[in-house]
């Protein structure tokens, strides 16, 4: 997929904030990433693999979680 090429529904890009501060010159943000997507006891996580830290956790269902919390929002935009 080219660089350029982007999901019209995602309004911002998580990344490891220590990555972007490691980030070569010849590389995008994508191509450096290197995560993990996955559910946990409390919701989902992206994992930073090179870094073997949290970028963000999202708790379901009102579920304790070691990472703040992202605001509630009602109005998400349909997926098709």
């Amino acid at each position: 997929m080219p660089a350029d090429d982007h999901n019209p529904h995602i309004k911002a890009y998580a990344h490891c904030r220590k990555c972007m501060a490691e980030l070569p010159a010849d590389q995008s943000p994508r191509s450096w990433a290197r995560i993990e997507v996955g559910l946990t006891d409390a919701g989902c996580v992206v994992w930073c693999v090179r870094h073997d830290c949290a970028i963000v956790e999202v708790a379901f269902d009102d579920k304790p979680t070691s990472l703040p919390r992202l605001p509630r929002t009602t109005s998400l935009p349909p997926l098709n």
